[in-house]
């Protein structure tokens, strides 16, 4: 198959039905802990959430099939995909015709809260699709002994991350099997010191489709903010 990063590759019979078995296999950006023997050697990045297990998963299928091909009724074909995180890859294998006849695909997704053995299925959707934006706040800075002189924008980040646990509850319908919806505020860079509040704060955000639209927090501080969408 024409992809420019990913493997295709196919077990069985030409004749009968195909099923494919998908696997991610993105390394994220992500500095690796662990001290296990098979961790990441670049710095920086790692095969986070689950993408090794997938893609050595996906492989060991693909042994156990070849090692019993003969009495297979039909074709497996075993794909390892690229960009599943920005939801570029998909359309690039669909593109490719990797999918054409296929009767059924099937991908997993680990679970560290199951127990081994374990499988667990739901009907409808089970997570949903990353929608990323950056907030910025600007103030004024002060000394920490004299906040009155200064808008803390920590002050008003922190409310904004406590209202955006509302946008969900409060502005949408109730959750369905079909539509996911979780904020979640990841990550945020704010000022150096202890000794001073910072006249900005930057809050980087993966959250899962809200709208943010309430800024009376930063209105009555008297600071401004700005959104982008990632």
């Amino acid at each position: 198959m024409p992809l420019k990063t990913g493997l295709v590759a196919e077990v069985g019979p030409a004749q009968g039905p195909l099923i494919v078995l998908r696997s991610d296999i993105d390394a994220l950006p992500i500095e690796e802990q662990s001290d296990v023997a098979f961790r990441s050697e670049r710095p920086g990045v790692m095969h986070a959430c689950g993408h090794d297990f997938h893609a050595s998963a996906a492989l060991g299928a693909a042994i156990l099939l070849k090692q019993q091909e003969a009495t297979l009724p039909g074709r497996v074909r075993i794909l390892f995909q690229a960009a599943e995180e920005t939801g570029q890859g998909a359309p690039d294998v669909i593109a490719t015709g990797a999918l054409q006849h296929a009767v059924a695909i099937f991908g997993i997704h680990n679970d560290p809260s199951l127990p081994p053995g374990v499988v667990g299925s739901k009907a409808g959707a089970l997570t949903a699709a990353v929608d990323r934006f950056d907030i910025r706040i600007t103030g004024t800075g002060s000394h920490a002994a004299k906040p009155h002189q200064g808008n803390d924008p920590i002050v008003i980040a922190a409310q904004i991350v406590s209202a955006a646990q509302t946008l969900i509850s409060r502005n949408a319908p109730p959750p369905t099997t079909r539509w996911c919806r979780s904020p979640s505020c990841t990550a945020a860079a704010h000022g150096t010191s202890f000794r001073t509040a910072p006249g900005w704060k930057a809050r980087y955000a993966p959250s899962h489709r809200p709208r943010v639209s309430d800024w009376s927090s930063v209105s009555a501080k008297s600071c401004s903010a700005s959104v982008r969408l990632l």
